[in-house]
């Protein structure tokens, strides 16, 4: 017979050794997993402030590792203002993703007292700003801008 025979209570007995013997890994912020990162530790603000509303504002960020140019979407958490709205913001930009007339959404953060939302970050300015300094368009003008709107609803509405 073999003397080196395992036992069911010897087996129990090392793998409990062993697992006692196991150092526990502390999890940080800033382990090596890209999902873990915070905002900060991939990205810095430049203090360009692109456009600010009540609880969110827009500034202009770069990737420290890639210096690639963003625009960044602030969302502060304030009582009253639903997670969940974030949460369905993201889920549009998502099922838009890929569309020629809608900003692109990078990726998001979320830390205990705001959101982040990185977009490309495009020239330009908002449409609502040219129409207001345009006053006047030709009808061919109005129906391109209508029809690109159009679009972009049909497209946000069927996700």
């Amino acid at each position: 017979p073999h003397t080196n025979c395992c036992t069911p209570s010897s087996l129990a007995a090392r793998k409990a050794a062993a697992i006692s013997g196991r150092k526990k890994k502390k999890k940080t912020a800033s382990s090596t997993s890209l999902a873990s990162n915070t905002f900060q530790e991939i990205y810095r603000l430049t203090g360009e402030v692109l456009g600010e509303g009540a609880y969110a504002s827009v500034q202009t960020c770069f990737n420290m590792y890639t210096e690639v140019e963003y625009a960044v979407k602030i969302i502060d958490k304030v009582p009253g203002h639903s997670r969940a709205r974030v949460f369905k913001e993201i889920d549009l930009f998502h099922h838009c993703q890929g569309h020629k007339n809608i900003i692109q959404l990078v990726e998001y953060f979320e830390q205990p007292d705001k959101f982040f939302l990185v977009f490309e970050k495009v020239r330009g300015g908002q449409l609502l700003d040219h129409i207001q300094q345009r006053k006047f368009f030709t009808e061919r003008e109005a129906a391109a801008v209508i029809a690109n709107v159009a679009v972009v609803g049909d497209k946000a509405h069927r996700g």
